[in-house]
């Protein structure tokens, strides 16, 4: 996806609510700024439970790996796209402000991906900006993305936190850590600071770490061998049961649940037909060295499965009858 300016893989500009989203696409923005992973610019609106794993690469201002520009709500939402920007430059978003007594907010989210900018270049955000009668804030987030800058405003949080004006340009409970080796949360900060630090990527897999505002009942959750360990998304976890034929010609079938607690009925065998053969079982291998699975079994494991049928040669009775002797 590319465009002039407020370009999104799902959206260019919304005052609407954008949930249960996500982008794999690259995203090329132009010299009008305003470049997301999700969305170029969040108006009025919200985003939440959405994520990105394209690369965002923004000529001017605002680039974020979610949004290029919030001036409202963006929540429960992940990148793990390479960020390239000029100036406002984020993991999560370029530029962060709200506006006439309404703040903006960025909450219980993570970056993974490397952010590279001129100035203002954050983990998180580039530039969160409390100086128009709002306040801004940025809580519960954690980076592990490298940040290339030369700039002396980058921090491995935020870029620039702005609060001039006194309105409230705050950052909390976030912690960094991986490929980012930057010693400070943020770069310029004229606002407040709390209650931030280091981790590590087995901290960030593991969900006990997380601090409360993390729902990992409901919201998210981790498991082995998807995301790369990485905490997802419970709405747009998709988990798949595929069944191979496993004879030539090669032939898939699939069936695709959400949530990581789906359950599956493990087909019958009927499902493929092979002359001559009988479909015994189902395994996880091809060579029938894995798990075993029967028609019938439920799976629940939280995580895609391909079975593979096993076949056994059919076995045919041949009855001779002497037809009264003749």
């Amino acid at each position: 996806v590319s465009g002039l300016g407020s370009v999104g893989g799902i959206a260019g500009f919304s005052n609407q609510y954008i949930y249960n989203c996500y982008n794999t696409g690259d995203i090329t923005g132009g010299s009008s700024g305003e470049t997301g992973g999700i969305v170029g610019r969040i108006g009025y609106g919200s985003v939440y439970s959405c994520y990105n794993l394209g690369t965002v690469q923004g000529t001017s201002e605002d680039t974020g790996g979610i949004a290029g520009r919030n001036d409202y709500s963006l929540y429960n939402c992940y990148n793990r796209g390479d960020v390239y920007g000029y100036s406002y430059v984020g993991g999560i978003t370029g530029w962060d402000s709200g506006y006439s007594s309404r703040y903006a907010s960025i909450r219980v989210c993570y970056n993974t991906g490397t952010v590279n900018g001129s100035t203002q270049v954050g983990g998180i955000a580039g530039h969160i900006d409390a100086t128009i009668s709002s306040y801004s804030f940025v809580t519960n987030c954690v980076n592990l993305g490298a940040i290339e800058t030369s700039s002396t405003s980058r921090g491995a949080i935020v870029g620039y936190i702005d609060d001039s004006s006194n309105y409230g340009g705050k950052v909390s409970y976030c912690y960094w850590g991986g490929d980012c080796t930057l010693a400070s949360a943020y770069g310029t900060n004229n606002g407040s600071v709390s209650n931030c630090g280091t981790c590590t990527v087995e901290n960030a897999k593991d969900q006990s770490w997380y601090p409360p505002g993390w729902d990992f009942e409901n919201t998210w959750t981790i498991i082995d061998g998807v995301n790369d360990g990485y905490p997802v998304l419970e709405a747009t976890l998709q988990i798949t049961v595929t069944y191979n034929n496993n004879f030539t010609p090669s032939e898939t079938i699939s069936e695709t649940k959400v949530g990581s607690g789906a359950s599956f009925t493990i087909a019958s065998y009927d499902l493929f037909a092979r002359t001559g053969y009988e479909l015994s079982h189902w395994n996880t291998s091809p060579t029938g060295s894995g798990v075993n699975y029967y028609a019938g079994d439920v799976y629940a494991g939280g995580a895609s499965l391909t079975l593979y049928a096993v076949w056994e040669p059919a076995v045919y009775r041949i009855e001779l009858n002497a037809n009264d002797g003749a």
